[in-house]
């Protein structure tokens, strides 16, 4: 799912990428080779621990920095980005609406933002004991993640945020362990 996507990201020669919650930037290099020697791409997280590892990933890239910093608040001037990547990280953060308005801020007219969050609630497990499968899934939806619904509320959050959502891929979680 991450070659798709970058791929959808359209990342041209020269384009300013932003990652916002990059971790421990596992999508920095293919970013910075895809925006080649004139672009510049910007991994932001609040975890210095994982922006270290995003650090040691994008060595060979001088295009790549990295940045300590809240997603609610980006350090980033307005206009200023071509492509944003956020990747499983809505689903965790206070507000989703915040961290969408603030990418929308950061963007060119014609940037584009490429979301990939899960809706928890469609997670399907096959296990012999159906109740149990599904009383996994509520438990997740109410007591492990913040945002579990996050998939599908995003299409209305970027609305809100003033994107437009050109299309929607969606895709069913299925795991056969739920250990």
């Amino acid at each position: 799912y991450k070659a798709f996507a970058k791929s959808l990201l359209q990342v041209e020669e020269g384009a300013v990428v932003v990652d916002l919650g990059c971790g421990a930037g596992v999508d920095l290099p293919a970013y910075a080779q895809a925006a080649g020697p004139t672009g510049q791409v910007i991994g932001i997280d609040c975890d210095e621990s994982l922006l270290a590892h995003a650090l040691s990933n994008a060595a060979p890239f001088s295009t790549v920095s990295v940045a300590k910093a809240d997603i609610h608040q980006l350090p980033l001037d307005a206009g200023s980005v071509d492509r944003i990547h956020i990747d499983r990280v809505l689903q965790h953060v206070e507000s989703p609406a915040t961290v969408l308005a603030e990418a929308a801020r950061t963007l060119h007219t014609d940037g584009m933002v490429v979301c990939v969050e899960p809706d928890w609630a469609t997670l399907v497990i096959d296990h012999p004991d159906v109740t149990f499968s599904n009383a996994y899934t509520q438990h997740v939806i109410a007591q492990v993640i913040r945002n579990a619904t996050i998939g599908r509320a995003l299409p209305r959050l970027l609305d809100a945020a003033g994107f437009s959502v050109d299309t929607i891929y969606p895709v069913t979680a299925h795991w056969t362990d739920a250990v």
